[in-house]
């Protein structure tokens, strides 16, 4: 498997019975540690939404079983499913999402690297999350509505699909003097869904930041959306095969 650009290999993904909201949280490996940390980073985002978990479903994996006493001492029960089969909501979910990264590759212009396979995992699990579905008492509620409590706000996330070629500029932090040229410097790279960090913002995959500190994916909300990927663009661009017209007769 290949590691994403933050060392992480595996996606401890999760669905609530109730709200039908997905968590996907990355793992280093499945070592029972890592799924221990990953498990309580779950908990803890559904506490801070008031909410409180009281029973977790999965398969009967040894790994994810070893987890049984960590998760008892903080009041929840570990159910796990029969051995062989699989938890059917959440292989339901699994589907869809591979089939929406599918989608979303074959619509690219380039061959996304495999390291940023996590980040597209995401970029699809808050789609996911901001689009209503038939199962909720309120049709019209999405499952971050019914986890938040809170109506989706168009502005808290740039609208620019995963993929899209932009130039960001880092305006964190930066107020021009008074009577000074701001020296703001925009910078290629690929967009990759909305960030968690801050408002309005988007991840951003930064050509040229691998090896500088905090890596090539950065938050950014000034953003401008490229019509066309530059001509020196260091992905491998996907080839467009023209039908031969000397083949077709009338």
């Amino acid at each position: 498997t290949t590691a994403s650009l933050r060392g992480s290999k595996y996606l401890l993904l999760s669905v609530c019975a109730v709200s039908n909201y997905l968590h996907a949280i990355s793992l280093q490996s499945k070592s029972t540690s890592a799924i221990n940390d990953g498990l309580k980073q779950l908990v803890a985002k559904y506490n801070s939404h008031q909410h409180r978990v009281s029973v977790i479903e999965c398969d009967s994996e040894n790994n994810l079983l070893a987890s049984t006493t960590v998760l008892n001492e903080i009041g929840i029960q570990l159910r796990p499913i029969p051995p062989y089969q699989h938890a059917q909501r959440m292989e339901r979910y699994v589907r869809t999402i591979n089939n929406a990264c599918r989608s979303t590759l074959s619509g690219l212009p380039y061959i996304l690297p495999q390291y940023l396979t996590v980040e597209l995992i995401n970029s699809v699990v808050k789609t996911l999350n901001a689009i209503p579905n038939s199962t909720h008492v309120v049709p019209s509620e999405s499952p971050e509505m019914r986890m938040t409590g809170r109506k989706y706000d168009m502005n808290y996330q740039l609208q620019i699909p995963f993929g899209t070629a932009v130039m960001a500029t880092d305006t964190a932090g930066k107020t021009p003097a008074p009577n000074k040229i701001s020296d703001e410097r925009a910078e290629f790279g690929i967009a990759l869904g909305p960030s968690d960090k801050s408002y309005n913002s988007i991840s951003v995959y930064i050509f040229g930041k691998v090896s500088t500190t905090g890596g090539p994916i950065r938050t950014r909300s000034k953003i401008q959306v490229l019509k066309r990927l530059p001509d020196q663009f260091e992905w491998t661009i996907k080839q467009i095969h023209q039908p031969n017209l000397s083949l077709i007769h009338i």
